[in-house]
């Protein structure tokens, strides 16, 4: 069997045009559909889940990649020629978020976000709303955490990252992190790693693990844990 061609990949802004968000939409269901969060979040843990691209799921998803687009900073990963392919998205928050309503080009944008959250409102159709409110109340209370360890205004958080699974070891997910490293330079960043088989991979890029999580739902008797991993002049040893 021949070895898979590795793409050359490059960064670019993630649009808002249709094709853009609903490619965006399937590389996040599709590159989480195993994690381990995910699947602890699943009423039905044998059951369909992220990878079987669901309507409900992919409208969902749709409306999130929006929000995250408009709300922060939205890149994808497209591979390089005529007619580039979407193989991978990031998504990353800066201390201060973008004043972009200044700027009558994002009105509609805004507006859809703001549609979707008041009159739309998509949900997510596989996940248990308990587990849910379980995994937030950890995010939260941890990110609070960590923010003050540092001046106010001054750390970055990564929201997500994903790559689509048939393009997986093919350095798409370096040339992701190669770009956020770029853009944060010394400033501090967070992120919350799902999966500790990615913890390694995080800390090649100067993050290193701060805290562990275990999120525990007494109902269904099991568990995950959540991987809060932090970049910063300490672990970059500056």
């Amino acid at each position: 069997m021949a070895n898979a061609v590795r793409p050359n990949v490059h960064m670019r802004p993630l649009s808002l045009d249709w094709t853009s968000i609903s490619a965006a939409a399937q590389t996040l269901s599709l590159s989480f559909a195993n994690d381990p969060l995910i699947r602890w979040l699943y009423r039905r843990p044998t059951g369909p889940g992220w990878e079987s691209l669901e309507p409900t799921l992919q409208q969902w998803q749709e409306a999130r990649v929006r929000e995250y687009t408009v709300r922060g900073i939205g890149m994808e990963a497209v591979t390089d020629g005529e007619m580039p392919s979407s193989v991978g998205v990031c998504f990353l928050f800066p201390p201060l978020p973008p004043r972009r309503w200044l700027n009558p080009l994002w009105w509609p944008a805004y507006f859809r976000v703001l549609w979707d959250q008041y009159w739309v409102r998509p949900k997510e159709p596989f996940t248990d709303e308990g587990r849910i409110g379980i995994m937030m109340d950890a995010h939260y209370e941890s990110a609070e955490k960590i923010k003050s360890r540092y001046p106010p205004n001054s750390l970055y958080y990564m929201e997500i990252a994903g790559v689509r699974p048939d393009t997986q070891g093919m350095g798409v997910g370096g040339v992701i992190m190669k770009w956020v490293v770029d853009r944060l330079g010394e400033s501090p960043c967070f992120l919350e790693c799902t999966n500790d088989k990615n913890i390694a991979f995080y800390e090649k890029y100067g993050f290193k693990l701060l805290e562990e999580k275990k999120l525990s739902h007494d109902v269904i008797r099991s568990s995950t844990t959540l991987y809060y991993m932090v970049r910063d002049k300490e672990s970059l040893g500056l």
